[in-house]
């Protein structure tokens, strides 16, 4: 025996096992490493094992897998759990535990999922039990244009029946959402899910205020009546994108403006002038004066305003309102010096009274 020990030794050495008897021996003959990873921390999990610890090492696997994207991971996982508790087992295990990760996110794992766009785990987790199923997932997947992902959260009965509920307005914030991120074909999706529901003159200050053309021209494409409606405070969308400085916003609205209606735009006292000049944007200046703004209605603000005004913006406004334009806003200065005059006479009368009272009866 020790002869042929030698002679296989000689021969070529001890034979050593391949990779595949090594991986079977770590797996215990069946099973993959994470199986038997899972199944161990379920058995911790049942046995009370954590004590007063805030989350299981469970819960902190699942949102581990989440975050890889290993959604047969993810599979595994939660089929372990299920089995468990299909045995009557008491499995401490909550499948919408937050946890803090090392980017200092405090999320659970469908929100991880969601925001990553993996819609193979997302869809694993939305069939659980207690997931952590909320609107701003919604919000979340319009941020990042994800059309997929809005599909599958959509079909979870709890947001379809927030989201296309006719008297709710989260689908048109979402829509929102997307249009300040020029997400077009994730607008157009969820559009399509309820055509009916109109949007309101609201909806069209995202798109001004993030400066996203493309957004506010989908949205009065849907609904051109909102280039001229004011909203609840009686400010025209044309008003706040001159007050924001944004011309390719106030380019859009006034080429969807109709003619009829565009001089509607003018009769306000705060018109688009004085806001284009107050954020000092001499591109939105020369739009609204090249479309009918009146350049002389700078001058209702009062001279202080005239000189605050930026150089530039004052040759735009000579260009359109002539040289009589900046004498116009020192007609505003007479009212001024008319009172100053009669509180003067007041002012004299008050002590010029005694003395002459004075004089009498001396006299």
């Amino acid at each position: 025996g020790k002869l042929a020990s030698m002679e296989s030794m000689a021969g070529g050495g001890v034979s050593q096992p391949d990779d595949d008897d090594v991986g079977k021996e770590r797996r215990g003959g069946g099973g993959s490493t994470v199986e038997l990873e899972v199944a161990e921390l379920v058995a911790q999990a049942c046995e009370g094992w954590y004590g007063m610890q805030e989350r299981s090492d469970l819960e902190e696997r699942l949102y581990q897998l989440c975050v890889k994207g290993d959604a047969r991971g993810v599979e595994t996982l939660l089929g372990a759990v299920a089995r468990a508790r299909e045995e009557g087992r008491a499995v401490r295990f909550d499948v919408a535990a937050r946890l803090w990760d090392e980017q200092q996110r405090h999320r659970s794992p469908l929100e991880a999922a969601v925001e990553e766009g993996l819609v193979d785990v997302a869809r694993l987790i939305l069939a659980q039990p207690g997931a952590d199923v909320r609107v701003s997932l919604l919000y979340t997947a319009a941020e990042k244009g994800d059309t997929d992902m809005a599909a599958l959260l959509l079909e979870h009965d709890l947001l379809e029946q927030q989201a296309l509920n006719p008297r709710s307005t989260v689908l048109q914030d979402v829509i929102g959402v997307a249009l300040c991120r020029e997400e077009l074909a994730f607008a157009d999706y969820l559009r399509a899910r309820r055509p009916q529901q109109p949007f309101a003159p609201a909806d069209v200050r995202g798109p001004i205020v993030t400066d996203s053309p493309r957004g506010l021209e989908w949205l009065l494409a849907d609904s051109p009546q909102l280039a001229t409606a004011p909203d609840e405070e009686g400010v025209t969308p044309l008003l706040l994108a001159c007050d924001v400085g944004q011309p390719r916003a106030a380019a859009v609205l006034l080429r969807y403006a109709p003619a009829s209606q565009r001089a509607g735009l003018w009769r306000f006292y705060d018109q688009p002038v004085h806001a284009a000049c107050r954020s000092g944007c001499l591109d939105c200046v020369r739009l609204v004066l090249q479309h009918g703004g009146r350049a002389d209605a700078w001058c209702l603000l009062g001279p202080a305003a005239w000189q605050s005004a930026h150089p530039a913006i004052h040759a735009e406004l000579r260009k359109h309102g002539g040289g009589a334009f900046a004498s116009q806003a020192l007609l505003h200065l007479l009212p001024l010096f008319s009172g100053l005059v009669l509180l003067g006479r007041f002012a004299l009368m008050a002590l010029l009274s005694p003395l002459i009272i004075l004089a009498h009866v001396l006299a």
